[in-house]
């Protein structure tokens, strides 16, 4: 059973339950009511009779037999009048016979007394129960039970109509969030669903879609683009390599140390490539991280002495500024690889005579790596996507020593290994600034 079925169900039924208990209820309180209200009509009726009877008694003692059988036969009541010793001192019978009464016969007596309160005799009343209102009675109960149901019919009538429209303001934008996610799971990401007049609840799910389907698109295009990169950054090296052996096969290169040399090199470079493409997608839990204690000052001296030669042929100056307190508890390898990767990633950027300042500073529980450059910059559009792999962005940055697009997305990854963060700033022709944190920690991982 479909969704809209169900629920079009549900809120019929649901709606006829309660259309169907008011109902009820309304009709036994009627009923409960009624009765009610023609008791105490009854019981005033029949006080009525004696003071009557009484009055007569009173004000025409002479004419009082007489008036008696008019009051009986008009009241269509049966009277017995009794003396102060129970015998029968006259008897009026007027109760009709005819069938169209309805009701119980009743008989009540009371005590007769004159205004004095002497006590005279007793009357007996014999009655039809209910038969002054009971034909009135039944004609309005039926009518009140016939506009109950007539009400109910409506409200059924308007409980369906109603069902259709809670049913469709429900249906609708699910309806629209399966074709979504139809639509993604056949691939296509580019459609939106516009959630105007959906719920809360539906509107955060229909947006919540939205982005997926946003995300997996990136990645769609981002896995055909690595295909390509992929395909792109092994073929040089190979195309290289292929060369230079055909050039040494023809005669058209001597086959001597320097070509084979110049082949190894090729063979490395494809070997260095294949092993940051395996590092870049390594799950944390693949790598083995070993943490200790790294005295800072010692580290950074040793990575300034063995980064400074790839600089002086260009002219750039790099100096280090340090705030150091005490030992990073870091894995050492992971650390050098990130600071050697993000000023190779700076130098890139470089004009000749620019200027790479590495800062490393200890505060509130957290050590700082600044790398900073005054050189090419990484435009606005390039800035969110440079730590994805493969991704080189239109600046000199990537391009003017034939970067892979992996060295960032290498330095993320092991950032996060250490339960550390990375951010970049950056100005197109002003240079950019990476800063790495980490929390101190003490005691092992």
């Amino acid at each position: 059973m479909t969704l809209k079925r169900k629920t079009l169900l549900f809120t019929f039924s649901l709606m006829l339950a309660i259309l169907i208990l008011i109902g009820v209820i309304l009709m036994v309180q009627m009923e409960k009511n009624f009765s009610w209200y023609l008791e105490l009509e009854q019981e005033s009726k029949v006080n009525d009779y004696i003071e009557e009877l009484e009055s007569i008694y009173r004000l025409d003692r002479g004419m009082y037999s007489l008036r008696i059988d008019e009051f009986a036969k008009k009241e269509e009541l049966h009277l017995k009048l009794f003396d102060t010793k129970g015998n029968i001192l006259r008897e009026i019978n007027a109760v009709p016979k005819d069938s169209i009464m309805r009701g119980n016969y009743v008989e009540r007596e009371f005590p007769v007394f004159t205004t004095t309160l002497e006590y005279i005799g007793s009357i007996q009343i014999g009655f039809w129960d209910y038969s002054f209102l009971r034909m009135s009675a039944n004609d309005f109960t039926r009518s009140m039970y016939t506009t109950i149901g007539i009400v109910i019919l409506i409200g059924l009538l308007f409980s369906l109509i109603a069902s259709f429209a809670i049913t469709k303001s429900i249906v609708k934008p699910v309806e629209k969030i399966r074709l979504q996610t139809d639509s993604i799971r056949s691939g296509r990401y580019d459609k939106k669903i516009d959630s105007t007049g959906f719920s809360k609840e539906l509107a955060s799910l229909a947006q919540n879609i939205n982005e997926l389907a946003y995300t997996l698109n990136r990645q769609e295009e981002s896995r055909k683009k690595y295909a390509q990169d992929i395909s792109h950054e092994l073929r040089t090296p190979v195309t290289a390599l292929k060369l230079q052996l055909s050039a040494m096969r023809d005669g058209i290169r001597p086959l001597n140390k320097e070509s084979v040399l110049i082949s190894i090199e090729e063979v490395n470079r494809l070997n260095r490539l294949i092993e940051m493409l395996k590092e870049s997608f390594t799950n944390d839990n693949q790598r083995s991280m070993h943490f200790e204690f790294i005295d800072l000052e010692p580290f950074i001296e040793e990575l300034a002495l063995s980064f400074s030669p790839l600089l002086e042929t260009d002219g750039v100056q790099f100096s280090i500024k340090q705030e150091i307190k005490h030992p990073l508890w870091a894995d050492r390898d992971a650390l050098q690889r990130i600071l050697y990767n993000l000023l190779s990633n700076a130098k890139k950027a470089m004009h000749k005579d620019g200027r790479i300042i590495l800062s490393v500073t200890q505060k509130k529980g957290e050590t700082t790596f600044t790398v900073q450059d005054d050189g090419a910059g990484i435009s606005s559009k390039d800035l969110p996507f440079i730590f994805d792999r493969f991704y080189r962005g239109d600046s000199v940055r990537n391009t003017r020593q034939g970067g892979t697009g992996l060295g960032l997305s290498i330095v993320k990854s092991l950032v996060h290994e250490m339960n550390g963060t990375i951010s970049v700033e950056s100005t197109i022709g002003q240079g950019s600034t990476f800063v790495v944190r980490f929390k101190d920690k003490r005691g092992e991982q």
